[in-house]
């Protein structure tokens, strides 16, 4: 029988592997036209710590993970556009360790049987999320998510 945290860990990793691609910085030049992105996911005034935040638009797909204050950053930024934004708990308790930064894997102690503060699932989806965020030049640092149950 296969841990259910290891089967997560992969298709995490997996995602990395796909969303490393689909950034769109590469040595040749293009996607320079990448602005800095961060901001904060509360829900009812709690941070979420551990969730991945998606940018979704035509052309574009950018992720990002929450660190345990609910922080994040695009560590490779984002392309001047409007996405709409997914914001969901990542598999088996991966979190950010500051925002940006590596996820790290907590050991089975410290993984809470449910997310410490829950996220509306509509928000967790492309198709149902009414979340959207504009990236302009030169960037931003406030691209703050107040959510409410």
């Amino acid at each position: 029988m296969t841990n259910g945290w290891l089967r997560d860990f992969w298709v995490v990793l997996i995602h990395f592997k796909i969303c490393g691609i689909s950034i769109g910085c590469r040595e040749d030049g293009a996607g320079s036209d990448m602005v800095p992105g961060s901001g904060r996911v509360m829900v009812d005034a709690k941070p979420v710590a551990g969730a991945e935040v998606g940018f979704w638009s035509a052309e574009y797909q950018h992720v990002a993970f929450t660190d345990t204050d609910g922080r994040y950053r695009l560590t490779a930024g984002g392309h001047p556009e409007t996405y709409k934004i997914t914001i969901r708990y990542l598999p088996a308790g991966l979190a950010a360790v500051e925002p940006g930064g590596p996820l790290k894997m907590p050991d089975k102690s410290q993984r809470a049987a449910s997310p410490p503060v829950p996220l509306p699932p509509r928000f967790g989806d492309p198709k149902t999320t009414d979340l959207t965020l504009t990236i302009a030049s030169p960037g931003t640092d406030s691209a703050n998510f107040d959510l409410t149950q």
